[in-house]
């Protein structure tokens, strides 16, 4: 597809089927609330920041995550706390590697 203002532009479609394999079930779940967390590839948040070390502090998270996904009518304040140590260390972490 040619953008009016740019090269051509590939399309990629993953299969959720295969990543869940590797990922195993609790991370393919909880993936895209880190996806949801840390923005897109283009706009993040975390813009400028290896996505290897938010993916080494996500292991941590993966439960509140999966649990948040659920849209849960109140969010406990662990979570809030834990959500705010995976963003500092993510932050932390990758100014200095």
């Amino acid at each position: 597809m040619k953008g009016k203002d740019g090269p051509e532009k590939t399309i990629q479609l993953c299969d959720n089927e295969f990543m869940k394999l590797p990922l195993g079930p609790q991370k393919a779940k909880a993936l895209p609330m880190l996806h949801a967390l840390t923005g897109c590839d283009k706009g993040s948040f975390f813009s400028g920041r290896g996505k290897r070390t938010t993916w080494n502090v996500f292991g941590q998270i993966t439960y509140v995550l999966v649990d948040l996904s659920s849209i849960p009518e109140t969010i406990p304040e662990e979570y809030t706390s834990l959500i705010e140590s995976f963003v500092i260390t993510s932050l932390q972490q990758s100014k200095c590697s």
